[in-house]
């Protein structure tokens, strides 16, 4: 392999190796090598970094095992004591952050996996205070342990699973939807509508909680976009959904979903629906459930290559949306049957997205909140949510 070769594959290797991003809390350079990416030794030729020379300032070393902490405390007391002094070992990524803002890096997604799998502590950033104080005690100490009562985790943003809707959306919904929900729903519609199988198959469990984790701390080295796994958008869309304090549709309007008929004009029921269901639930719910459905409406038109039809998503849909601490109750009103049940209004609601949420009356806009197009490439959506007090015209 001659030298250009060699330069190309440095520069390929480099990209997932090391990262120059960002500044410590000292505002020094932060260079991080990510060691779970190194390459098959037998794939490429090592001697090509050793005329690469170090400037260290610290050296933090995460998720060390025995016996490279013990190789390590060997060799660099007898060649380097003054470059032993730098070195730092830290146990998991929540120590790390009393020294680097996770921000400040891009992490990649297996050493997360690492930190659930092996139940270390939860992705946090440390209180600003917490860190002055702690700094001039430790800034000369060379290899340490930090035990996990040292650090007191501190949240850095408000939690996005199992928290009510209003705390995400305010009282109108005039925050929006939630960004879990736009991420998740802008990635299936770009990637996601010709998967088999969407909404069916799961990822891991591992993979699922540290998403979760990720939102719901703010961390922004893992998002849906970046991780590019169109069944992991699907669940994550869903478990939010699950998770919910209040479901989509309370058991008080189970008796409004047995009265359906389903054999009138599909635009007179549309009517009839928003009357009887839609204006009952909060606004929140309601631009929830039309964000979900205009999603699963383009799912249902390419069934033919992802095999989920309205029928199928209503199934794996509906038990999401309902929950009323009655089991059996639920489980019967979430059946997609030919009627009488929510899994039925879910399965036609998908197949008529266009007309249960078309509004043609624009002389109230202070009233109406639309949402912004998804991205390029894919039409706006043309669904606006109202406010009750809005007349409809149809």
């Amino acid at each position: 392999m001659d030298l250009y070769n060699y330069e190309k594959e440095f520069r390929n290797i480099y990209k997932n190796l090391i990262s120059t991003k960002g500044r410590d809390k000292k505002n020094r350079q932060i260079v991080s090598v990510y060691l779970s990416n190194l390459p098959d030794p037998q794939a490429i030729n090592y001697d090509l970094f050793v005329d690469f020379k170090k400037n260290l300032k610290a050296l933090y070393i995460v998720h060390p095992s025995f016996w490279t902490r013990l190789f390590i405390a060997a060799f660099t007391k007898i060649l380097s004591p003054k470059f032993a002094k730098k070195i730092v070992w830290i146990s998991c990524l929540h120590h790390l952050s009393r020294y680097i803002p996770y921000r400040e890096i891009t992490i990649p997604l297996k050493i997360f996996e690492y930190e659930r799998k092996n139940n270390l502590d939860k992705i946090v950033e440390i209180d600003h205070n917490t860190l002055e104080s702690s700094s001039s005690s430790s800034s000369d100490t060379s290899s340490i342990n930090i035990s996990n009562d040292e650090i007191s985790p501190i949240k850095i943003s408000e939690p996005v699973f199992g928290v009510p809707l209003e705390q995400l959306m305010g009282y109108e919904g005039e925050r929006g939807i939630p960004k879990i929900v736009s991420d998740a729903v802008e990635f299936l519609l770009e990637n996601g509508l010709k998967e088999e199988g969407l909404f069916r198959r799961s990822p891991s469990i591992h993979l699922i909680k540290t998403v979760k984790e990720a939102y719901n701390t703010g961390n922004v080295n893992i998002t849906i976009q970046s991780l590019n796994n169109t069944h992991l958008a699907a669940v994550i869309l869903k478990t939010f959904v699950r998770e919910l304090p209040k479901p989509v549709f309370p058991a008080e309007l189970y008796p409004e979903f047995k009265k359906i008929n389903y054999k009138i004009e599909p635009s007179e029921l549309a009517v009839k629906i928003n009357e009887s269901i839609l204006d009952k639930i909060t606004t929140n719910s309601r631009m929830l459930f039309a964000e979900i459905c205009r999603l699963l409406k383009e799912v249902h038109l390419n069934s033919q290559y992802n095999l989920m039809s309205a029928n199928n998503l209503a199934i794996v849909w509906t038990p999401n949306l309902v929950k009323s601490g009655k089991p059996f109750e639920d489980f019967e009103m979430a059946t997609v049957a030919p009627e009488g049940t929510v899994g039925s209004f879910v399965r036609w609601a998908i197949e008529h997205y266009d007309l249960l949420f078309a509004f043609h009356n624009s002389t109230s806009s202070s009233s109406i909140k639309m949402s912004n197009t998804i991205s390029e490439g894919i039409p706006p959506r043309n669904t606006i949510y109202r406010s009750n007090n809005i007349r409809r015209n149809w």
